[in-house]
C-alpha cells in the first residue's frame, strides 16, 4: 500500500509504475525547492531599495537589502509554492515510511537525479534552499 488502500501495486507493472511515480515526484520536489529559492531571490531584487551615501563629497549608491512591506502579490504566491513543496515532501516521507525498500530507493534515486539537475544551478550565487 502506498498512499491509500486503493493504491496497492499487486503486479510487477503496478510496482514499476509506483516506483517511477515516486522517482519523478522526488525530482519535481527538488525542482520546487529551487523554484522557491529563485522566487525569493527575484522578489528581493524586485523590491530592494537603494541608499545614497555621501562621504567626503562623493556620492555612492548602495543596495539596501531589507525585507519589504507585506504584500499579497509577493506573500500569497510564495506561501502557495511553499505549501505545495511541503505537501510533496510529506508524500515522499509517507512513501519511505511504508518500509518498502524499493520505494525508499525510488525516492533516494529521484532525489539524486533532482540534485544532479537542479542542485548546481541552485548553488550558484547564494545559499542552498531547503538546508535550513
Amino acid at each position: 500500500m502506498l498512499f491509500s488502500s486503493a493504491w496497492m501495486p499487486t503486479t510487477p507493472a503496478g510496482y514499476a509504475g509506483s516506483w517511477l511515480f515516486l522517482f519523478f515526484l522526488a525530482i519535481i520536489w527538488r525542482g520546487l525547492v529551487l523554484g522557491l529559492s529563485r522566487f525569493d531571490k527575484y522578489q528581493m531584487r524586485k523590491h530592494e531599495s537603494y541608499v545614497i551615501l555621501v562621504e567626503g563629497g562623493k556620492q555612492q549608491a548602495s543596495r539596501a537589502s531589507t525585507i519589504g512591506a507585506w504584500r499579497w502579490s509577493v506573500n500569497l504566491p510564495r506561501a502557495v509554492l511553499a505549501t505545495v513543496n511541503q505537501g510533496i515532501a510529506y508524500l515522499l516521507m509517507i512513501a519511505v515510511m511504508t518500509m518498502n525498500t524499493g520505494f525508499f530507493f525510488a525516492v533516494l534515486v529521484g532525489y539524486l537525479f533532482g540534485e544532479l539537475i537542479f542542485g548546481r544551478v541552485q548553488g550558484v550565487g547564494g545559499n542552498r534552499a531547503g538546508s535550513s
